[in-house]
């Protein structure tokens, strides 16, 4: 073996080491606790139904997630987010959330659908170097939805 295969062969344990790094830091459950104030991966009342990332593996800059809330009390994620977050946030309702999601979620991928009764709740969270927004929605399907968007700055 000549010293040009045995740095070749280091080099790509690196770059596979760096990869599956990459892949553990950058999981969805590790992405979610990583940037938001409560282990959302050990609340096993909220499910990942769908999540949108933008940037690289190791620096997101933007994520949009919906998570299911299993027994439909968004009131609990309303008082713990609004205790973290130092506000109550604001409830609206579905014609006041559409007016919201026209001027501020026009971009969004992953959005609610809240029934033509149901509330929606937001509340804006501003940290030093990223900032949050969470929704959550009594939606049509009959089902409660927790939205999370994340902003780094």
């Amino acid at each position: 073996m000549s010293k040009r295969d045995i740095i070749m062969i280091a080099v790509t344990v690196i770059l596979v080491g760096v990869m599956v790094g990459g892949f553990i830091y950058d999981r969805t459950p590790a992405l979610l606790d990583r940037t938001n104030p409560f282990e959302i991966s050990e609340d096993e009342n909220l499910k990942v139904v769908a999540i949108e990332k933008k940037g690289i593996t190791y620096r997101r800059v933007y994520y949009e997630a919906k998570l299911a809330i299993k027994d439909n009390y968004w009131e609990n994620y309303y008082v713990m987010i609004g205790e973290l977050a130092g506000t109550t946030g604001k409830l609206m309702s579905r014609e006041e959330y559409l007016e919201y999601e026209q001027k501020a979620l026009s971009t969004a991928q992953i959005k609610p659908v809240p029934k033509a009764d149901g509330i929606v709740w937001m509340c804006g969270v501003e940290f030093d170097d990223h900032s949050l927004v969470y929704l959550t929605s009594q939606e049509a399907d009959g089902k409660t939805y927790l939205y999370i968007y994340y902003n780094r700055k």
